[in-house]
């Protein structure tokens, strides 16, 4: 296979990842599905599988395409000024490098992509506690102690049990997506779900417009009510009551994460973003991959 069908392969295939985040994504935003990362998650490891299928045999090709069309729909997510970048950025290019490190450790075979979809499957849960460690510091830590104690005395679950729980949730998402990986690899045909429907292109184009600074401070805003970062900062303030002797310094850590959050997702929908990635275009490293990016931006256009 030439490396001008490689990188025509990539550049279709980083654009619909992109767009089938856009799909799915407002489809489980809509219907208000828990967890959608999750599924977002195993979609990507789907399509990553799908490509590994058709790159077969052809050397490392199966690896450099996995990681280099998820690094490419990344930066697809700094096309959106407005919207949420730094977190889904972070998240589809870290699993696409941990998919690839299974392919590159198990070949583009059966066991390759079930090494892939086990550890992409695994950032899911990492990224978002990476996250509230960012926003309640070591506090966290102690709290998640706490509450943990606070169980084992209550209901007589002992700490080893309640992470052995969490550790089955983890190795239950690992077992499914994996599942889902061996039937993609073993089809022979192209999936419906790797062809997305046509709007969902002129989606990325209208949100790349969509980048006043007004509009970011009220989605900033917005995302204080975010389930997760409510229900986060609900436990701590509970920690807090219960361990903090002083109502300033209760006041105090109350303020600080609401702030600290804030400021981080204001930042990960400022457009500083990609003028800083843009930035990188002639760069060593990075000119194959804005290569397929400039490609994956004129088959986005054309749909």
């Amino acid at each position: 296979m030439s490396n001008d069908i490689e990188l025509d392969i990539t550049a279709e295939y980083a654009l619909n990842l992109s767009l089938i985040e856009v799909g799915v994504g407002s489809l489980v935003h809509a219907i208000n599905i828990p967890f959608s990362g999750h599924l977002l998650s195993i979609n990507q490891g789907l399509l990553l599988t799908h490509v590994s299928r058709i790159l077969l045999n052809h050397s490392l090709g199966g690896v450099k395409a996995c990681a280099n069309i998820s690094t490419i729909s990344a930066l697809f997510k700094s096309l959106s000024p407005a919207g949420k970048k730094l977190g889904p950025m972070l998240s589809i290019s870290v699993q696409g490098f941990l998919f690839s490190v299974g392919l590159f450790l198990g070949g583009s075979s059966f066991l390759g992509v079930i090494l892939g979809m086990s550890l992409l499957c695994c950032w899911a849960f990492i990224q978002p506690s990476i996250t509230l460690y960012i926003f309640f510091g070591h506090n966290l830590i102690t709290a998640v102690e706490f509450y943990a104690n606070k169980v084992e005395d209550s209901l007589a679950i002992p700490v080893e049990s309640q992470l052995s729980f969490v550790l089955a949730i983890i190795v239950t998402k690992m077992i499914l997506g994996s599942s889902l990986a061996v039937l993609i690899f073993r089809q022979n045909r192209d999936a419906f779900l790797y062809h997305p429907p046509a709007w969902t292109a002129k989606s990325i184009i209208k949100r790349h417009n969509d980048s006043t600074l007004g509009n970011i401070l009220k989605s900033s805003f917005k995302d204080l009510f975010n389930p997760l970062f409510l229900m986060s900062f609900s436990f701590m303030m509970v920690f807090f009551l219960f361990n903090q002797n002083s109502s300033s310094e209760v006041i105090w850590l109350s303020f600080r994460p609401i702030a600290i959050a804030f400021l981080f997702f204001f930042l990960s929908r400022h457009p500083f973003i990609y003028k800083f990635l843009n930035n990188l275009r002639g760069k060593g490293m990075f000119k194959k991959q804005f290569l397929i990016f400039d490609k994956a931006k004129e088959k986005l256009y054309k749909k």
